[in-house]
């Protein structure tokens, strides 16, 4: 035969297990406006960090494209000097950059002359032939400081100088330099 016993709990814990079993529920309405909370903030510090460096990438590409028109400068006035051509060095000044390329970026639209600043799309190079500059307008702006025309756009144009590397043409005559300067400083970066 087979003994029945009867186990007496103590109330204490009957009145946990009660309110253990209130928890396992789920989350309350409060919890659950705490938590889509937390994660809405953290969601919008990541869409701003994530629209920074998109912002970043654009720049890094149009100072590299900045980068090979110089370097496609150098070349072009080194061909003027070996080909002993070094009073048209000057001529280089009124020469659209791109053309020195040997092969265009794919945001280039091409020259212009004196184009309006509202048919500028963003990200997007063009050369202005009225003003003989290079212009890139910024596609992504959020940290870029507008020029003094208040235009989110960053210009270049080929110029001669007068500095420490100075072309000297074989009569001792200083030629001066030609180089891809900026029109206006402009100011892009930082997290504001």
């Amino acid at each position: 035969m087979i003994k029945k016993t009867h186990l007496i709990l103590p109330s204490a814990f009957v009145t946990l297990s009660r309110q253990d079993s209130r928890y396992c529920r789920g989350l309350t309405l409060f919890e659950l406006m705490v938590v889509v909370a937390v994660i809405s903030i953290v969601g919008a510090l990541l869409l701003n960090r994530l629209q920074f460096y998109q912002e970043m990438a654009e720049k890094a590409a149009m100072e590299q494209t900045v980068v090979m028109l110089r370097s496609a400068l150098r070349l072009q006035v080194a061909s003027y000097i070996v080909k002993g051509k070094l009073s048209e060095l000057e001529t280089l000044t009124g020469d659209n950059p791109m053309n020195w390329l040997s092969r265009q970026p794919a945001n280039y639209l091409g020259e212009y002359a004196n184009p309006h600043p509202s048919h500028a799309p963003a990200g997007k190079w063009y050369y202005d032939r009225t003003n003989q500059e290079l212009v890139y307008w910024v596609n992504r702006g959020k940290y870029f400081i507008p020029d003094s025309s208040g235009e989110k756009r960053a210009r270049f144009r080929v110029v001669r100088v007068s500095n420490d590397s100075v072309v000297s043409a074989p009569d001792n005559r200083e030629l001066g330099s030609i180089e891809l300067k900026t029109v206006e400083a402009y100011v892009w970066g930082g997290m504001g």
